[in-house]
């Protein structure tokens, strides 16, 4: 630290503020209201993260991607039992949605499936997934995964697809370590080299003061990222001279040197993190803090006195952690990334039942799965056996360990993340230093925690589904205290509820699958005129712009994989010819809901929707008072020679609530139908007393502008997908292990609810196809205590 320095007027009433502070406010009280603001941030508003294990890295058009969601909260790693609904997408080059699909939660986590179109073009594509509420960490958080799906069922895939972006240029940005390059102090400094299509180029280079002196060289280690060190001298300025393999050389400057500012040089050592904080600034060392935090729960805060020490790496989790250095007015000067390797994962092994396996044959598997944190294990898991000759390993994405580690709390690309995790040693380390050194801390903003700024959320915690929306009157002004009545023939559901003070509804403690239709009827008591009911439908961030996973255009998988899916595809009954002729269909007419009623030519008494133009905006139970032999009197309804309340039916779905219906008028209604006496038979016991069936206006109807109530809204919103299993096929008798269909599976199997049993034991049983390849094994999952779990096998065929 600097001996002697001149303080201007603000700098002196910073000192004065900081000098006040330690001598008004003791230590333990600002640790604690920093640690307060830590936990406010991952306990109050928790942050989510959700990766997805594919059953393949690449696809052919028809066939299904399979999947498994595992969420956990951001900061624990821990299963988070928060959101119930998972949301998987599948986005294209135009960074249009191709495919959306909700997954409900089940006892072993989110899983499911997509089905691609058969038409869809060779390319491309990015599969994301996250939850309602994380949308409210931005779509940066959203887990992400690129996927090439190619079409043989359309036209032949081509060998190459051009993807690439020409690299004509290249750009380096250098990082010095903690953010400021200060002066009269040796300090790291990083830098990245890219090209004009985003990704790494290798580059070489020598460093230059300002009067031309060489002082420093470099080269990259990995992806075009590296590092050198450096003593900047006050008042100097830097240059590198940076040459790519190929011959190009560019001149970049280095950030400007600081005479005012603070540093933070980390290096680990025996087991022990080693820091040094660099202070040329006008704060005294007293008035200084370094947080540590790893995804924004506190492990450790230090005063900084001595300006140097050391942190044992065991009270940090491992992954990424972050070291700021803050002052007691809440600035945060400086901040470095750190990744802790210290931790173990899970020990697992598979067991097989034999060496190798023949054609069509049951394979049996033990996973024994011993985790560090006490023994049997406890979680859920999923599995995924591949052909490993039509199936190659993507090695550009992430895995399990590596995403939730790594590419899940740092931005930017990340090229071929689960490569740093291959090998536990010193290189590897370095290389992530590196990787940490230039590219940013992204979910947990350091700065804006500890100042207490905490955003508050805009996207609802889906723990249920529901339906909300507004209701409006004439005059497009919220109507308040609307009875608004859900209608639904799945399950027979009905629910009512009333608008509030801004006129808004909100219908709770529904269950629906999705495709599932409702009908949404408001109602203002004691108003002559319509009032507009406008549902709500799901808002979901946009896509950011598709990132191509390589510079290279060949395509990631062999042609030999898309002949064989092509077969598959066919022999299991797909479309024999996916592009048709035009051909021109002659065919009668479909009626309209209006011509062909649920019960036309079996009611005693129809009112169509003929007649019901008549009686525009009539109550419905004036309406039904007018059919013969029926009275009404209040919300009492009465067949003559019943002796209770008829039955209803709208839309073919049961309710004996008269106030059900009492919301409705004429110009909701395509058609009543009453049936008494012997043509209530029809209904068993339900029409002991009679039967009223509506049925609702629909369609083309409802866009009419002479037919269409405001009031009424039939609405189709994204329910979740109905659980679904993957065929396995099952080789048990003669007669089918001597079936002369081919066995074309590419997925041999995959299991994505999988758990141990009592002893740590995962066992798996599936058979054999047809063709004599190894099969590849991938099982990821977690235990309940966040434990990440991973292992990759090879089955032998023969």
């Amino acid at each position: 630290m600097k001996k002697s320095f001149n303080l201007p007027l603000g700098g002196l009433l910073v000192v004065l503020a900081l000098l006040s502070f330690t001598s008004s406010l003791k230590v333990e009280d600002f640790t604690n209201k920093i640690i307060g603001r830590f936990n406010k941030l991952w306990m109050v508003i928790p942050q989510e993260k959700v990766y997805l294990q594919t059953d393949k890295p690449y696809y052919n058009a028809g066939e299904d991607i399979w999947f498994k969601g595992y969420l956990i909260n951001a900061t624990t790693h821990e299963p988070s039992g928060l959101s119930r609904f998972l949301y998987v997408e599948l986005i294209d080059k135009t960074n249009s949605v191709v495919s959306r699909v909700k997954i409900r939660r089940d006892t072993l986590g989110f899983s499911g499936f997509m089905k691609l179109n058969p038409k869809l073009a060779s390319g491309y594509f990015t599969l994301r997934a996250f939850t309602y509420w994380m949308q409210n960490a931005s779509a940066e958080s959203f887990f992400t995964k690129n996927i090439f799906i190619g079409n043989s069922l359309v036209d032949e895939v081509p060998k190459k697809i051009d993807n690439s972006i020409p690299v004509s240029d290249f750009d380096v940005q250098f990082f010095p370590e903690s953010g400021v390059l200060v002066d009269d102090n040796m300090q790291a400094v990083a830098f990245k080299a890219i090209g004009t299509d985003g990704l790494s180029i290798e580059v070489t280079g020598k460093i230059f003061n300002g009067s031309n002196v060489f002082v420093a060289e470099f080269s990259s280690i990995n992806k075009g990222m590296g590092k050198f060190m450096l003593e900047p001298k006050k008042g100097e300025s830097y240059y590198a001279v940076v040459n790519t393999s190929d011959g190009k050389e560019k001149r970049f400057n280095l950030p400007l040197v600081q005479t005012d500012g603070i540093a933070l040089h980390l290096v680990n050592y025996n087991g022990k993190i080693v820091y040094e904080v660099i202070n040329h600034s006008n704060r005294p060392g007293s008035s200084l803090f370094m947080v540590v935090h790893s995804r924004g729960k506190v492990c450790a805060i230090y005063p900084v006195k001595l300006l140097g020490g050391k942190i044992p790496e065991t009270i940090l989790p491992a992954g990424i952690n972050s070291f700021a250095i803050i002052d007691t007015l809440g600035n945060t000067l400086c901040e470095r990334l750190l990744f802790n390797w210290a931790h173990k994962m899970p020990e697992i092994k598979m067991q097989s039942d034999k060496n190798t396996y023949g054609k069509r044959q049951a394979v049996n598997l033990d996973f024994y799965v011993s985790p560090e944190r006490g023994k049997p294990a406890d979680g859920n898991f999923s599995v995924s056996v591949t052909d490993n000759k039509t199936v190659l390993k993507d090695s550009l994405a992430d895995n399990i360990i590596s995403y939730f580690l790594l590419s899940s709390d740092i931005k930017g690309h990340i090229e071929e993340p689960e490569a740093y995790f291959t090998i536990n040693s010193a290189i590897s380390h370095e290389k992530m230093d590196v990787l940490l050194l230039t590219q940013g801390w992204r979910r947990f903003n350091t700065a804006d925690i500890v100042k207490g700024k905490i955003s508050k959320p805009t996207y609802y915690l889906e723990r249920g589904q529901a339906l909300s929306g507004k209701v409006t009157n004439i005059l497009g002004k919220p109507s308040k205290k609307c009875d608004v009545i859900a209608l639904s023939g799945y399950h027979n559901i009905i629910r009512t509820t009333q608008t509030d003070s801004l006129g808004r509804y909100l219908i709770e403690g529904i269950e629906f699958p999705d495709s599932t239709s409702f009908i949404l009827k408001a109602n203002k008591k004691k108003s002559l005129v319509d009032v507009e009911i406008i549902p709500d439908t799901d808002s979901f961030l946009k896509s950011a712009k598709i990132f191509m996973p390589q510079r290279t255009v060949r395509i990631p998988a062999p042609l030999e994989y898309f002949q064989q899916s092509r077969d598959k595809y066919y022999f299991e009954g797909g479309m024999k010819g996916v592009n048709l002729d035009e051909i021109t269909v002659v065919a009668e007419k479909v009626k309209s809901i209006s011509e062909n009623q649920y019960y036309s030519g079996l009611a005693d008494t129809q009112v169509t929707s003929k007649d019901l133009e008549k009686f525009s905006g009539m109550s419905i139970m004036t309406a039904i008072s007018m059919l013969p032999g029926v009275q009404v009197s209040g919300e009492q309804i009465s067949i003559r020679g019943s002796t209770g309340n008829p039955h209803f039916l709208i839309d073919g779905f049961s309710t004996d609530r008269i106030e059900e219906i009492s919301y409705l008028t004429t110009n909701d209604v395509a058609e009543i139908s009453l049936f008494k006496g012997a043509s209530a038979a029809i209904f068993g016991s339900r029409g002991g007393n009679g039967v009223i069936a509506i049925t609702l206006k629909k369609g083309s109807e409802l866009t009419s502008r002479n037919f269409t109530p405001p009031s009424l809204s039939h609405f189709v919103p994204l329910g979740y997908q109905k659980p679904a299993q993957f065929y396995v096929p099952k080789y048990e008798v003669d007669s089918l292990r001597q079936s002369s269909v081919p066995d074309l599976r590419t997925t041999i199997y995959w299991n994505p609810g999988l758990s141990c049993d009592s002893t740590g034991i995962v066992h798996v049983r599936f058979f054999t196809a047809d063709k004599t390849n190894n099969y590849s094994v991938i099982f990821e999952g977690m235990t309940n205590s966040g434990e990440i779990c991973r292992f990759e096998g090879i089955l032998k065929r023969e």
